[in-house]
C-alpha cells in the first residue's frame, strides 16, 4: 500500500500492485476548502509516515495536531497535542514512540517532539532555530531506545541524544562548526 498526503488534508491509500485507489481520507481539523476564500499562506498539504507493521498511519497537516489512525478501521485512534506546521514524520522501529519535527506555530522557530503512541502523551519536546538532520526516520537508533540530531541554538551547533522511554535528555554536546557527532545504530556509542 501507498499513503499520499495530497493538498487539504487528503489522504489517499493507493494499492502498490494495481495502482488502484483504496481508499481516501481526510486529516482532522483541516478548514473546508471553499474556492473562493484561500486558506491562508500555511501549507495544508498532509504528510504521513506508515508503522512499522504497516497496521497504522500517522498524518500531519498545517496548524492541526498530528493524527495516528487504524487502517482496518479508518478511524483516528490517537490525536496528538503540539501542533506545528510541516510535520515530518517517523515510528520508531517498534512502533511505540512518533517523533516529529516541525515549525512551532506558524514561523516560529523548529520544534522536535517525541510522542507515546500508545496513550497519545508528548514524552519529550526540544526547541531550536534550525535542526540540521531534516529526515525523522533518520532520528532513532535502531533498536529505538533513542533518537539523536544537531541543531542550532542561538548562534550554536548542538547534538543531542534523547531517551525514547522516558523523554529525558541524555546528552547535549555543544560542535564546532566543521565537527559532527553520530550515534551507533545500537544506540551505545556516539562519535
Amino acid at each position: 500500500t501507498i499513503a499520499i498526503g495530497g493538498e487539504y488534508g487528503e489522504i489517499q491509500l493507493v494499492d502498490s500492485a494495481t495502482a488502484k485507489l483504496k481508499f481516501e481520507m481526510l486529516h482532522p481539523g483541516v478548514p473546508k476548502l471553499d474556492p473562493d476564500q484561500p486558506l491562508s499562506a500555511i501549507n495544508w498539504t498532509a504528510s504521513v509516515w506508515f508503522s512499522p507493521d504497516g497496521k497504522r498511519l500517522a498524518s500531519s497537516c498545517g496548524l492541526t495536531p498530528v493524527a495516528i489512525w487504524d487502517l482496518e478501521t479508518r478511524k483516528v485512534i490517537h490525536t496528538l497535542q503540539q501542533a506545528s506546521v510541516g510535520y515530518n514524520l517517523a515510528f520508531s522501529p517498534d512502533g511505540s514512540r512518533l517523533v516529529g519535527i516541525g515549525v512551532e506555530g506558524k514561523i516560529g522557530p523548529t520544534r522536535i517532539t517525541l510522542w507515546d503512541t500508545q496513550t497519545g502523551k508528548v514524552l519529550s519536546t526540544c526547541t531550536t532555530d534550525q535542526i540540521e538532520t531534516k529526515n525523522s526516520e533518520k532520528l532513532f537508533s535502531t533498536n529505538g531506545l533513542k533518537i539523536a540530531f544537531t541543531c542550532q541554538q542561538a548562534g550554536k551547533r548542538f547534538f543531542y541524544i534523547l531517551d525514547t522511554v522516558s523523554g529525558e535528555q541524555k546528552l547535549k554536546l555543544e560542535l564546532s562548526s566543521y565537527q559532527h557527532a553520530y550515534l551507533s545504530p545500537d544506540g551505545l556509542r556516539s562519535l
